[in-house]
């Protein structure tokens, strides 16, 4: 959910559907590995909401995952699952 303003200054909140279960099966060879999904890094616009998605592996210490997404962010993503808010499905494209 996000708090959007209107022209006249009001807020309103604007929902967005749950995730269908074939979009999150489709994610499943992405994540065997080991995936990040940044919030951080969404782009959205009119039309769109895209979350990036990148393949980082299995690690055990969360410090060593920090670096190597740091290396890894500045590379295209593999993936990113979008939010088309004209059709208001969720999708996934990738590489």
């Amino acid at each position: 959910m996000k708090v959007e303003k209107t022209l006249l200054g009001i807020k309103k909140k604007k929902t967005y559907p749950p995730i269908t279960r074939d979009v999150l099966l489709s994610l499943k060879p992405l994540m065997k590995e080991g995936a990040v999904l940044s919030i951080k890094d969404i782009e959205q616009n009119r039309v769109r909401i895209e979350i990036p998605i990148w393949i980082i592996g299995d690690f055990a210490n969360m410090d060593d995952m920090y670096d190597e997404y740091e290396a890894i962010v500045k590379e295209p993503c593999e993936a990113k699952i979008v939010f088309d808010k004209k059709t208001k499905e969720w999708k996934i494209y990738s590489r």
